[in-house]
């Protein structure tokens, strides 16, 4: 489930892409059990983005369990619904399969000390989406 939620107010020109509830209906029915923090931003260009960080002890981060920041941004009005149907159709079922990936990789894998991000940006109705582990 979603831990922590920031939502910033945004003009009437603009809409965000991604509700909530649609969000935590996609994590619950797959079954993604972990720290989830979620941003509605401002951003223009990349309309949704996830990062994930696997736990640290160390000094700066001091996380003591995997997370996972996900940022949703604005787009204006006249965008919304086709960047709404792309999200639906394309982007999140390529980050459930991205997110799925990590999550099964065994616990000592070297591909968890990366960070993992996946970004989906949309503009003049052109839909980009990259997936990087560092």
């Amino acid at each position: 489930m979603i831990n922590s939620i920031v939502k910033n107010k945004i003009s009437n020109q603009r809409g965000y892409v991604l509700k909530t509830k649609e969000l935590e209906d996609l994590i619950l029915f797959n079954d993604i059990n972990m720290h989830i923090d979620l941003y509605y931003t401002q951003s223009i260009g990349s309309f949704f983005e996830a990062i994930f960080r696997v736990a640290n002890i160390n000094y700066p981060y001091n996380i003591p369990y995997n997370i996972l920041h996900l940022s949703v941004g604005a787009l204006l009005k006249k965008d919304l619904f086709s960047a709404r149907e792309k999200m639906k159709e394309i982007v999140l079922p390529k980050f459930i399969v991205w997110i799925n990936n990590i999550l099964a990789l065994p616990d000592n894998s070297t591909c968890l000390y990366r960070e993992a991000c996946f970004r989906a940006s949309f503009k003049d109705n052109l839909l980009e989406i990259s997936e990087t582990t560092r």
